[in-house]
């Protein structure tokens, strides 16, 4: 019998990465305020514990009792720098023996949060280009959409739209599907508060929920129009897509970032695209 290892669980708090999460989450202000106040700890502990056999030495001038040059020489232990103007004596070496290794960690810390700073700035602003590069592609999607509707419309108005003109129209409706669907997930993400989502400001918000209903409006039109001159075509496919479409409306509505847009237009939005829905579901 083959005896099947699964994944080992995590032994320790290391292990299981949260210490690397908590120490990702710490801000430079932070560490460097930790840093600084272990010098001042341990400063303390020089003064506040010195006994007879336990104290700080100067070279030449005996034993330290200056609260100032325990944090002196605590800074220079701290960051390993060490003058030898000043001597730990007894326990005190263990003591100093501990704080070079904290202040080795912690200026270790301020130093790749220093760095982490920059390429922090540097992968923002290349993700503030890869994100409105995203919706303008969105945007020119919807717009695609609404041209090659628009010359169908252009046809029903001439009353030369035939039934493979509507067989044309269900590639127009899958595209939309796909971008509604993507517009969907993006403001999925950007709700749930996802890792290296950028929020919708308002300028690109109010422009992706209008062309949203722009398209749609331009489906009516159309519908409206192939009613009127009765144009007989299967309407399975076609109205199966624009089902669809219009409950990824709906849902993208229902994730209408009121925050970006306010509320008055929020309002508008949501008026207009209720009415639009409807009318458009009574024609199909």
């Amino acid at each position: 019998m083959v005896k099947i290892i699964g994944r080992p669980k995590p032994i320790s708090w290391l292990d299981d990465g949260k210490a690397i999460t908590w120490i990702d989450k710490l801000k430079f202000s932070r560490i460097l305020v930790m840093w600084i106040v272990v010098i001042l700890l341990f400063g303390a502990i020089y003064i506040f514990f010195s006994s007879q056999g336990n104290f700080l030495s100067y070279a030449e001038r005996g034993k330290v009792t200056s609260f100032f040059d325990a944090i002196y020489f605590s800074f220079v232990a701290a960051t390993t720098t060490g003058f030898g103007d000043i001597l730990p004596e007894g326990i005190f070496k263990l003591v100093a023996i501990f704080e070079v290794i904290f202040g080795l960690l912690l200026l270790a810390l301020v130093t790749s949060r220093l760095v982490s700073i920059k390429q922090d700035a540097i992968l923002n602003e290349v993700y503030e280009i890869s994100f409105s590069e995203r919706i303008n592609r969105l945007r020119s999607s919807l717009l695609l959409f609404r041209q090659n509707i628009e010359r169908l419309i252009v046809k029903a108005e001439e009353k030369t739209l035939k039934v493979r003109d509507f067989e044309m129209a269900d590639n127009y409706f899958y595209s939309l599907r796909d971008v509604l669907e993507e517009i969907l997930g993006l403001l999925f993400k950007t709700k749930m508060n996802y890792l290296f989502v950028k929020k919708l400001d308002h300028i690109n918000a109010e422009l992706i929920f209008n062309s949203i209903l722009n398209s749609f409006a331009k489906i009516n039109e159309l519908f409206t129009l192939s009613n009127e001159i009765k144009v007989n075509y299967e309407k399975n496919i076609s109205t199966g897509l624009i089902t669809t479409c219009i409950k990824l409306c709906e849902n993208i509505f229902t994730n209408l970032p009121v925050h970006a847009i306010g509320e008055k237009k929020s309002e508008e939005l949501l008026k207009r695209k209720t009415i639009l829905l409807a009318d458009l579901k009574n024609k199909i």
